[in-house]
C-alpha cells in the first residue's frame, strides 16, 4: 500500500524538499511528498489520495501560532495521521544555529566573495539569530494576540458567517428546497448571526483596554531574556521573517550575490552533511519517520 505525505508549500517549495531530504533519503522511509499548497488545502488533500489511491495518507502542517502544547499532543497519538510542527514552520529547524554555521563555513571555503565576514561558530551564529529576532519580537506578539483573540471567537460564536444549508434545509418530497423551505432557513440563519454578533458587541474582551492588556501581557512574557537566551525565539518566531533577515545581513555583509533560494539550497546543504537521527531536539523528523513506519 502506498504512502503519502501532505505537507504545505508548492511542488518545489522548501517544505517538501526538506522531507524528501531527511524523511525519504536520511531516514530511509519509502513515501511520496505531495505539497498541497496552503495550509487549508492539507486535509482534502491527504483525505482525496487515500480515498483515490487506497493509501495511507499523513499531513504534517505548520504549527504558526498555535502552542507548543496543542502542537506536542498529535505526536502522542500513534493513529494521528493529521501532524503539526513543534517549531512554527519548517524554516525554524533550517534556522538551528549549527546548521547556519556550517552554511557560513561552506561560504567561506568556497571563496563566496564577503564570506569572510560572517560569523564562524554556532555560538557566533546564535548570537547574530538573537540581534536579528529582536526587531520581530512586537510583530510576534500581535500575532499571538490575534491568535489568542480570533481563537475566543471561535469558542464563544463560532462560524460568524452565513452558513450553507448543506444537510439543514429539507427537500420538497424528491427535489432540492423550495421558496417556503428556503425562507425559513434563510431568516433563522440570519437571526442566528444577529445574535451571535450581539453577544460579541457586548463581550468586553473585545474592547480596547481588554485587547491592550491582552498584547502587553504577551508582549511581556516574548521580551523576557530567556526568550532569547534560551533559544526558544528559534522555535517560535516566524521563521520564513527570520530567515529573510538572515539572508538580508548576509547581503549587507559582502555577500551581494545570495539569493533567497540560493540561500535555502545552503541551508539545505548543511542539513543534509550534518542530520542524523537525534540532531533535533525534539526530532520530529525521527518520530514522523516512526509514524509513518
Amino acid at each position: 500500500m502506498s504512502i503519502y505525505l501532505v505537507c504545505e508549500g508548492p511542488a518545489d517549495g522548501l517544505d517538501g524538499r526538506v522531507l524528501n531530504l531527511v524523511v525519504v533519503q536520511k531516514l530511509g522511509r519509502d513515501v511520496l511528498i505531495e505539497p498541497a499548497g496552503g495550509d487549508r488545502s492539507i486535509g482534502s488533500v491527504a483525505q482525496y489520495l487515500a480515498e483515490r489511491y487506497r493509501a495511507r495518507a499523513y499531513a504534517v502542517e505548520d504549527r504558526n501560532f498555535r502552542s507548543s502544547e496543542e502542537a506536542g499532543q498529535t505526536w502522542k497519538q500513534p493513529s494521528q495521521k493529521r501532524l503539526i510542527w513543534r517549531r512554527h514552520e519548517i524554516e525554524n529547524y533550517l534556522l538551528d544555529p549549527r546548521l547556519v554555521a556550517d552554511a557560513f563555513h561552506s561560504l567561506q571555503v568556497t571563496s563566496v566573495r564577503g564570506a569572510d565576514n560572517l560569523p564562524q561558530d554556532g555560538k557566533a551564529a546564535f548570537a547574530l539569530l538573537q540581534k536579528l529576532a529582536q526587531p520581530m519580537l512586537e510583530n510576534h506578539a500581535g500575532w499571538l494576540t490575534y491568535w489568542n483573540l480570533n481563537s475566543y471567537k471561535n469558542a464563544e460564536a463560532n462560524d460568524v458567517r452565513l452558513l450553507k444549508p448543506t444537510d439543514s434545509l429539507p427537500p420538497v418530497s424528491s427535489v432540492p428546497g423550495g421558496r417556503v423551505e428556503w425562507l425559513n432557513y434563510l431568516c433563522s440563519e440570519c437571526l442566528r448571526l444577529k445574535q451571535a454578533c450581539d453577544h460579541l458587541f457586548s463581550d468586553a474582551t473585545f474592547d480596547e483596554p481588554a485587547i491592550a492588556e491582552k498584547y502587553d501581557n504577551v508582549l511581556s512574557q516574548v521580551t523576557q531574556p530567556d526568550f532569547l537566551s534560551s533559544g526558544q525565539f528559534l522555535l517560535d518566531l516566524g521563521g520564513h521573517e527570520l530567515m529573510s533577515a538572515l539572508r538580508a545581513h548576509v547581503n549587507q555583509a559582502g555577500v551581494s550575490s545570495l539569493s533567497f533560494s540560493d540561500w535555502e539550497d545552503e541551508l539545505l546543504k548543511a542539513l543534509d552533511r550534518s542530520y542524523t537521527p537525534g540532531f533535533f531536539e525534539p526530532d520530529d523528523f525521527a518520530q514522523l519517520a516512526d509514524h509513518l513506519a
